[in-house]
């Protein structure tokens, strides 16, 4: 049972779009196991969060 509406998720994807990859969250959340796909969209939500809050930056490893 997912948390937000597909309409909302498609939002928060596009917002992010120029700092991450969309598509390390798209499969996740079409996973049909709702473990994962919870997950997914708790990380994808902790991440716009982030990022609308003013950005983060990734460190080199």
């Amino acid at each position: 049972m997912p948390i937000f509406s597909r309409r909302r998720i498609q939002q928060m994807l596009d917002d992010l779009s120029g700092t991450a990859s969309p598509s390390h969250f798209i499969g996740r959340l079409n996973d049909k196991r709702f473990e994962n796909a919870l997950s997914a969209e708790a990380e994808l939500t902790l991440v716009w969060a982030a990022n609308r809050l003013g950005g983060f930056e990734s460190e080199p490893n």
